[in-house]
């Protein structure tokens, strides 16, 4: 006997990409819900008006692209963490090939490997390049991205040089959180090194070693956190010259190799017994400048190094390691995308306490949220 021919709905036929999209939309906008099953493939084309072929084409695209998988008996289903809740875009401005792509972007990706490792969570990594032109691994496949739902939101790693090149992602808005020094213009939730917590405890170390005379060397132009170093310096009868506040280029650390040289060489009739070294780029160049100098680490000086954990910066000499925990970052930069997702409002900015090393005994404070605009990375 033979089987009747199904039914199929008066429906004009859609073309393959046009239910790949609808049904993307429906899965994103919660008509099916993580571990949910889909409807048949018989069901789809007597939906749809499609044939077996495009169906299948169809239910191919969505497991590639980690929404659903098969399971067995059960069907098709929405698998436990699809895209558009579990992909973190990850935002560079620029390629790891590039002069002043920094040891803590190197840091974020290898922590993100390790949270990928995990099973759960992905993060597709883009560049935003200089000027904001599309790249070819950047923005033409981050607005593909966006678009079809495969992204929970986006993380900058820096403060993006001018969103008009991402406008693709207010239709429909999608959650953003940024790391650095919070952008008034942006209105973006900002995750901020709490620089702070890093003098304070990088200074109240070296007092606990007996230095008072302390140098700075680091990196871009913190000029303006200077006057703040001196003040805190200043509350614990501790002291320094203008001459030992120092910075040196990321793209060129060598320069710091000669400052410290300079700062510490035997000719000199004062030197520091102190030393904090602010950014982890610079730490081998600053440390070979010392080994130059015949400086002993901690016979002569005590040294602070900052380090973003648990990635630190390899050195040929005993320093304190004090910076900021990737793993902590990372935590926070997702729990403000979630919430976002949720219909929340993240605080505009969080700080991000600085911590020492895994096996020192010292401990920070807890997160805290602030409008505040100091702090440095």
């Amino acid at each position: 006997m033979k089987t009747p021919p199904k039914k199929r709905r008066n429906k004009p036929s859609l073309k393959k990409n046009a239910i790949l999209k609808l049904l993307r939309t429906q899965i994103a906008g919660g008509r099916y819900q993580p571990g949910q099953r889909i409807p048949t493939r018989d069901d789809l084309e007597i939906e749809y008006s499609a044939g077996r072929v495009t169906i299948q084409r169809v239910m191919d695209d969505l497991m590639k692209e980690g929404f659903v998988e098969s399971r067995g008996r059960a069907g098709t289903v929405v698998v436990d963490h699809p895209p558009h809740l579990a992909h973190y875009g990850l935002v560079f401005p620029f390629r790891p090939t590039h002069v002043s792509w920094t040891q803590f972007f190197t840091t974020l990706v290898h922590q993100a490997r390790q949270v990928e490792s995990l099973g759960e969570k992905r993060f597709p990594v883009y560049y935003e390049e200089a000027t904001l032109k599309p790249s070819k691994d950047g923005f033409p496949q981050l607005r593909s991205d966006s678009e079809s739902h495969r992204l929970a939101g986006l993380i900058f790693a820096a403060s993006p040089h001018d969103l008009r090149g991402l406008g693709f992602i207010e239709k429909p808005p999608l959650p953003c959180v940024m790391i650095g020094t919070p952008d008034r213009h942006l209105h973006i939730p900002t995750i901020q090194f709490d620089g702070e917590s890093f003098t304070r405890m990088a200074l109240d170390h070296l007092l606990s070693q007996g230095r008072r005379k302390i140098a700075l060397i680091g990196a871009g132009n913190p000029r303006d956190q200077f006057a703040s170093f001196k003040r805190a310096l200043e509350d614990r009868s501790m002291w320094t010259r203008d001459y030992w506040l120092q910075t040196g280029p990321i793209d060129r650390p060598e320069v710091t190799k000669g400052i410290a040289r300079l700062l510490f060489h035997a000719n000199q009739h004062e030197r520091p017994d102190g030393l904090i070294i602010g950014d982890d780029n610079l730490v081998p160049s600053v440390i070979l400048g010392l080994l130059d100098a015949g400086i002993r680490v901690p016979e002569d000086i005590s040294v602070v190094a900052h380090c973003n954990f648990p990635w630190s910066a390899p050195s040929l000499l005993p320093v304190k390691h004090l910076g900021y925990d990737s793993r902590q970052l990372l935590q926070l930069l997702m729990e403000s995308i979630d919430l976002q997702i949720q219909g929340g409002t993240p605080p505009p900015v969080t700080r991000l306490p600085a911590v020492f090393g895994d096996n020192d005994v010292e401990s920070p404070g807890p997160f805290s949220t602030t409008d505040s605009t100091d702090g440095h990375g």
